[in-house]
């Protein structure tokens, strides 16, 4: 068990953000709530599943829509905590079933930091797991699915303060128009709660140590800020990943479709060009 303080609260959303690929929600938004919380002497405990009971029931929350605002659109009001805890009251209420813990649906900036603060509101423990190892832009992409398991039964709150309650969904892809719909309804974002496993399930289907490990990822950036030079080359190597190049974003393509940030943008460094396809996150780079 780990109880997480000012400086790892900041690590783990540097951390998130970095493994969230450009998406997974605003990082400023996500220290800010976090913060907040340890004002409010709320307890953000992470937990590893083995220090789960294997019988225990655990699901995940999080917030689904396009990475900036829709054009021409308005946002129609804004989430509160309390309508957050009834989505989880009801998921527990509708679906006979207790939950025990909160995991993250994906690594982010924000999804990880919301994950993180419901859980602490609701005095349980998060957990050092995801279901994506990074931040990605379709509910479809989830490690559960990879196992057979779909992500229903579900709650799915908009902006407008409607509850919407499926038992089942005909396909992953309905599920997720659904859920873009329901965003360019409100012009905005919503709340799903979904994903429910057992423990026992969740040690196959999950990604663990994720969330320890962003915590690690992000303190190496706070205490290397300040050599620019060799930073972004150091976190490559703690990740195992490789420095392809940097430069100055020079075009912007990127537009909102679907319930999606789509499109691309150029980075230029004197003759070198790179060019990156989004949607809501990076995803590819050429």
């Amino acid at each position: 068990m780990l109880k997480l303080g000012y400086d790892s609260v900041r690590d783990l959303v540097l951390g998130s953000a970095l493994l969230g690929c450009g998406g997974g929600g605003d990082p400023i938004a996500g220290m800010r709530i976090l913060e907040e919380a340890l004002n409010n002497r709320v307890n953000l405990v992470i937990k590893g599943l083995d220090e789960m009971d294997d019988d225990d029931f655990i699901a995940t929350a999080y917030f689904c829509g396009p990475v900036g605002s829709y054009k021409n659109c308005k946002r129609k009001g804004s989430l509160t905590y309390d309508q957050m805890i009834k989505a989880i009251n009801i998921f527990e209420e509708r679906f006979h079933v207790n939950i025990s813990a909160l995991y993250a649906v994906e690594l982010g900036g924000y999804n990880t930091a919301i994950a993180l603060k419901t859980t602490s509101i609701l005095g349980l423990p998060f957990l050092d797991a995801d279901a994506a190892g990074r931040a990605v832009p379709e509910l479809a992409q989830s490690t559960i699915r990879i196992f057979g398991k779909e992500l229903y039964p579900s709650i799915i709150v908009d902006l407008l303060g409607n509850y919407i309650i499926i038992e089942k969904y005909s396909s992953i892809n309905f599920y997720e128009n659904l859920s873009r719909y329901l965003t360019e309804l409100s012009c905005g974002s919503v709340f799903i709660v979904d994903g429910v496993l057992s423990v026992r399930d969740a040690k196959r289907m999950l990604i663990r140590g994720t969330i320890t490990k962003s915590i690690y990822l992000g303190k190496n950036i706070r205490e290397n800020l300040g050599d620019k030079s060799s930073i972004i080359k150091k976190i490559s190597s703690l990740i195992n990943g490789y420095y392809i190049g940097g430069g100055i974003i020079r075009e912007v393509n990127l537009d909102i479709v679907g319930g999606f940030l789509e499109g691309t943008y150029l980075i230029k460094e004197k003759k070198e060009v790179i060019k990156i396809y989004v949607k809501n996150e990076n995803i590819a780079v050429w």
